[in-house]
């Protein structure tokens, strides 16, 4: 999550649906998986308490303000206080928000994206220092966007898993449940945030009999499932820093 928020920065490209849209998409799966990085999460806390304060703050006042969202505005009052970790008030926030109705998703979190833009890219400046550039084309070449026929289509792209060559910009993922009439609305869509048709790095991802899907090429390391949340990022720290976007780079929730 950190990685892709920095490439997104670095290209131009962090709108609030851009986002929002990340953030909606992956939630499903950083919940699942938390467990396994509550360390981790603390730990970057700690030493960014500075930022870190400042975001709880504003999603605090903004889940306090949320209907359904009361009790998570709670945990993160507690977790400013040092009553509760910084990890179980992401858990606590992941859970409300995944329990909103998808439009409500996203809302909140263009919210949040709008009072701590500053903050965020502040953040994303200082920490791009220890995570070097992956140097991929975020322009997807020959892709237009479904919804707003932009061409090419620049930034996240949403792929459409029922529906054949359907793809979709930030912007209009956002409005996925009425865009080009709606007809997507229900579907799982695949996000990837490089072009990688237009990538030299070769691609030597296989599915194996378990149903993993393997990614292992010169600049990326994957290993994750070929459907759901199942996937683990080899190298910096899993999702927080995960090296690993291979072309099957996360199917998200919706």
């Amino acid at each position: 999550l950190l990685r892709a928020l920095i490439e997104l920065k670095n290209n131009n490209v962090l709108t609030p649906q851009a986002f929002s849209g990340l953030i909606v998409h992956f939630a499903p799966g950083f919940l699942e998986h938390m467990d396994w990085h509550i360390d981790a999460v603390n730990d970057i806390a700690a030493r960014h308490w500075d930022v870190v304060k400042v975001f709880l703050e504003i999603l605090s006042t903004l889940a306090s303000q949320t209907s359904e969202m009361e009790e998570c505005g709670l945990v993160l009052q507690e977790a400013l206080s040092g009553s509760s970790t910084v990890a179980a008030a992401i858990s606590s926030l992941l859970t409300s928000l995944t329990k909103l109705p998808f439009e409500a998703q996203i809302a909140f979190m263009e919210q949040c994206f709008a009072v701590g833009q500053n903050q965020l890219e502040q953040f994303l400046t200082a920490v791009s220092a220890f995570h070097p550039p992956w140097g991929q084309s975020m322009v997807h070449s020959n892709v237009e966007c479904d919804g707003c026929n932009a061409k090419p289509l620049v930034g996240l792209r949403f792929i459409d898993q029922q529906r054949e060559n359907f793809d979709l910009c930030s912007k209009c993922y956002s409005s996925k449940n009425t865009v080009a009439g709606g007809e997507s609305a229900g579907h799982t869509f695949q996000c990837t945030l490089f072009d990688w048709s237009d990538s030299s790095t070769e691609d030597k991802s296989e599915e194996s009999e378990d149903g993993w899907v393997h990614i292992d090429n010169d600049h990326h390391h994957f290993h994750g499932h070929g459907k759901g949340f199942d996937w683990e990022g080899k190298g910096c720290k899993g999702f927080w820093g995960a090296k690993g976007f291979g072309k099957d780079w996360m199917k998200g929730g919706g």
